[in-house]
């Protein structure tokens, strides 16, 4: 009997939805591990380790390519966790068959012959019959039959298989290549070509998660597929699942996950600012919604910042008309001076201060120890980055508006 191993494969770049440092998708967001005796991937002591589940209320059935004898491993998959539930033979055409008790809808992953990735995601629940064909090559090719929460899951699946077998297939023209001797031209051209790839695979999920109907799908793609995602990301895949699917725990999960952002760290809601204007004028941060904002803490003694403002008037000229505002709060402790820089640097967007200086309420709200600091919102009022400056500000901001 020919058995399949993974010890010679590149396995780095193939989509293999893994349970590693990487990430569940090859290089998802959050890490799950193995929770078992037998994490060390020994198949033998996972036939005769571990306990089989009871009989249970789902089946999960299927076919390897060429595949008898071969051990088909099913694990569950929550919070970043695995947890064994049970392994079974493929008998003398590559069949295979597990039954097992599902507590609730839940994710789970199906390897061969190891506990450890490569392996295939798969929804499951009781009252459940699932169909799962697998064709084990270079990459794990599969053929889904049941519901229709497994076939979006697949079409999740493809995606991202399309796109590391494009990943992989760029690093097999370069392989030969030594960084330290390559050409500016050949630099510039891997990395112009490695940002087309990540771009690529950003926009076919976000594609993704806003075309498709939410479910079980849509919390995966932005949990276990997507390497640190975007809130705008995470709020999109959130309104899909309130949306189609309010009542499941993966839409509670998503909201709990965004509501527990600190609000001060990326992805956060941005803590409310009300202060008065020049003209005496009190004005809210929340006011500016629906545009991208960056709020800039200054003052008219400070030379950093002074330096800095030729920089913003350049990039708020060139957005403004297109959704850009700056919310400047000034440290200042003297009226006078603070209208006088504003007028100077020719700073024609919205102002606030208390004139506290560094007792400002707002300076202690954000945590502000030293100025020029930024904080850029997006239009909800989240955090999209913080204390861009200069090239750094004008590139995020062309990331966001082009």
């Amino acid at each position: 009997m020919k058995r399949l191993t993974y010890k010679n494969r590149i396995t780095t770049l193939v989509f293999v939805m893994a349970i590693s440092a990487v990430a569940v998708i090859g290089c998802g967001n959050q890490t799950a591990t193995t929770q078992a005796e037998t994490a060390d991937g020994n198949v033998d002591a996972i036939e005769t380790r571990l306990e089989k589940p009871k009989d249970g209320n789902f089946l999960l059935k299927g076919k390897i390519a060429d595949g008898a004898g071969e051990l088909i491993v099913l694990q569950k998959l929550e919070s970043g966790q695995l947890t064994f539930i049970d392994s079974v033979r493929a008998d003398e055409k590559g069949k295979y068959q597990i039954s097992a008790h599902a507590d609730t809808t839940m994710f789970y992953y199906v390897t061969i012959n190891s506990m450890q990735p490569p392996g295939v995601p798969i929804i499951l629940e009781n009252g459940l019959s699932v169909e799962l064909d697998l064709t084990i090559g270079q990459f794990i090719t599969t053929q889904v039959k049941g519901d229709a929460q497994n076939d979006q899951l697949k079409r999740l699946y493809d995606i991202y298989l399309g796109n590391n077998k494009n990943m992989y297939d760029f690093q097999v023209q370069y392989k030969d290549i030594n960084p330290r001797e390559a050409g500016d031209s050949t630099i510039q051209a891997y990395n112009s070509q490695l940002i087309q790839l990540q771009q690529k695979m950003d926009s076919d999920i976000l594609r993704f998660v806003t075309t498709e109907k939410g479910g079980p799908s849509t919390y995966f793609a932005v949990t276990y597929v997507v390497q640190k995602p975007g809130v705008d990301l995470l709020d999109k895949a959130l309104a899909k699942l309130k949306e189609d699917a309010p009542n499941t725990l993966f839409t509670e999960r998503l909201d709990q996950r965004i509501s527990s952002i600190g609000a001060l760290e990326i992805g956060g809601l941005a803590p409310e600012i009300e202060l008065l204007s020049p003209t005496g004028e009190k004005i809210k941060l929340s006011s500016l919604r629906g545009k991208v904002v960056l709020v800039d803490f200054w003052a008219s003694w400070c030379r950093p910042c002074r330096a800095e403002n030729p920089n913003v008037v350049r990039v708020y000229n060139q957005y403004h008309d297109r959704g850009f505002e700056v919310f400047s709060v000034s440290l200042d402790n003297s009226a006078d001076r603070w209208k006088q820089a504003i007028i100077q640097d020719g700073l024609t967007w919205t102002h606030v201060s208390d004139l506290k200086g560094w007792k400002s309420s707002a300076a202690a709200l954000y945590e502000v120890s030293g100025i020029p600091k930024t904080f850029l919102l997006d239009k909800n009022g989240r955090i999209l980055a913080k204390d861009l400056r200069g090239p750094a500000l004008e590139s995020k901001l062309a990331e966001i508006f082009n």
